[in-house]
């Protein structure tokens, strides 16, 4: 969920969060019988004609020049791919749910392609807003309706390569959409919703990336109404990342020769935009995983967007971070009509960050109990009762789509979160423990023992209580026991609704 905030409008927003198969390019590989001579290191020029290259694809490694392309199908999942490939390309091309237009790419453009979609796929969580379905069918094909305030609504654009309906920006007017957040099919005016006041600190590479995987997954043709929205203009990119505790310059990506400048895993670009002022670890390792999960978490995530209440202040001149709450939770969630399926009527992100509510400051936290979390959905630092099982991660924190990550990946954000915990926790009135998710329910054999459902907002309600914080998320401790809200209710009318 990310909480967009227009001078007085708030808009609630959706998060929104496998190696590949095969051993080689098939290339022009060869008869099938043909295949040892050119297997260990030699180069595949003499390999003869590439039509009988499927059944050579076991033993194609490709040696020092044989990984040029894919097999010859027009469209795969879960390609065969050369070993050259980095892992996260790997993971992101045998994640795509929909068949991919590979044949005739370079290795050079699978990693691209790879690289766009994991992002997509194990982090950026585009499916959530830009898909009426789950995949395959309507897979990033746009047309959901995302109310934002009375008479107003924005509607999720089709990024196929639909060329009626689809995504139209170049590849430049797509990278300029996202850091000047203008959207170009409307005017020129800002976008609203889309997160593009986090992902314009991505590198130009990754940017790039997500958009050579737009331009491989099925082309769908779907027509839907334009946005009723407030009209605003975007912003100018500023270069420097000016939203934070402090100014700092972003490493500069090419030279005076346009020649690219590395860094790897965008590092130092992570550890430029920290919104804290706070010493990265002095140890080159720890400080290695520090900028890479900052990278993941303010730029290609965007975790504040949920976890920061607000997390900006989007009247300021650099809509600037609420660095003084910064992902310390604390934003209310309202399911809507998707209660029935996810199990939930309302629910408040958790507080990460705080001295003594955070999660990562708590007794029990490690990476261990953090990996179980992303990959299983579970709150593993909690004690589980006899029987029982261990309590779930609150709707809508997309664990399902984060699991896929490299575990690289996850300890980087372990990292960064835990230090910033120890090193910068929040603290004062928005350090405050969050209250669990309401549970949706029709008839009191949905709740508790004990418990009994409120038909009226469909909440199970009744669990003994002291204060509210013992009580489910907007509910009230009333004589002893916890009480649905009020229809007037500040908690319930500011909730984001998804």
């Amino acid at each position: 969920m990310r909480s967009i905030v227009l001078g007085a409008l708030s808009i609630g927003v959706a998060t929104a969060l496998a190696t590949a198969c095969g051993s080689g390019s098939s290339g022009p590989a060869g008869p099938a019988g043909a295949a040892g001579p050119a297997g260990a290191e030699g180069p595949s020029g003499p390999a003869g004609p590439s039509g009988a290259s499927g059944p050579a694809g076991a033993n194609a490694d490709g040696g020092p020049g044989g990984g040029a392309t894919t097999d010859s199908s027009v469209n795969q999942v879960g390609p065969v791919v050369t070993a050259t490939l980095s892992a996260h390309a790997q993971i992101g091309l045998a994640s795509a749910p929909v068949p991919l237009a590979l044949a005739g790419k370079t290795t050079a453009q699978l990693e691209q392609i790879g690289q766009g979609a994991y992002i997509v796929s194990t982090q950026a969580a585009c499916p959530d807003c830009h898909s009426k379905t789950p995949a395959p069918k309507d897979y990033l094909a746009g047309g959901v309706v995302i109310p934002i305030g009375p008479n107003m609504d924005v509607v999720s654009r089709n990024l196929t390569p639909d060329p009626g309906t689809g995504l139209k920006d170049t590849v430049g007017q797509y990278v300029q959409a996202t850091r000047n957040g203008t959207d170009t099919l409307n005017g020129n005016s800002a976008l609203i919703v889309h997160p593009w006041q986090y992902e314009r600190w991505m590198g130009t590479d990754d940017l790039e990336a997500i958009y050579s995987y737009l331009r491989v997954i099925p082309a769908i043709s779907n027509t839907y109404a334009q946005d009723m929205k407030p009209q605003a203009p975007g912003e100018t990119f500023p270069g420097i990342y000016n939203e934070g505790a402090v100014v700092r310059p972003l490493p500069p990506e090419v030279d005076s020769m346009e020649a690219s400048i590395p860094d790897p895993n965008h590092i130092l670009r992570g550890t430029a935009v920290d919104p804290l002022n706070v010493a990265p670890p002095t140890d080159p390792e720890q400080a290695a995983l520090f900028g890479r999960g900052s990278y993941l978490v303010n730029a290609v995530i965007g975790c504040a967007a949920c976890h920061t209440h607000p997390d900006r202040d989007y009247t300021s001149a650099t809509q600037a971070v609420n660095t003084g709450s910064f992902l310390a939770g604390g934003t209310v969630f309202a399911s809507g009509s998707l209660a029935p399926l996810v199990g939930v009527v309302r629910s408040t992100s958790a507080n990460l960050t705080g001295n003594n509510s955070g999660f990562f400051n708590g007794p029990n936290i490690s990476f261990q109990v953090f990996l179980a979390a992303m990959e299983q959905g579970i709150h593993a630092d909690d004690p589980v009762p006899d029987g029982g099982v261990a309590r779930p991660l609150a709707w809508p924190m997309p664990w399902t789509e984060f699991r896929n990550m490299g575990v690289d990946d996850l300890e980087a954000i372990y990292t960064y979160l835990r230090y910033v915990a120890v090193n910068a926790p929040t603290t004062g009135a928005s350090d405050q423990e969050a209250q669990l998710a309401a549970r949706y329910c029709t008839a009191a054999n949905n709740c508790n023992p004990g418990e009994t459902c409120n038909t009226a907002t469909n909440e199970c309600v009744g669990a003994p209580c002291t204060v509210d914080t013992d009580c489910d998320t907007c509910q009230t401790c009333s004589s002893g026991v916890c009480a649905a809200p009020a229809a007037n209710s500040a908690c319930v009318l500011t909730a984001e609704q998804l």
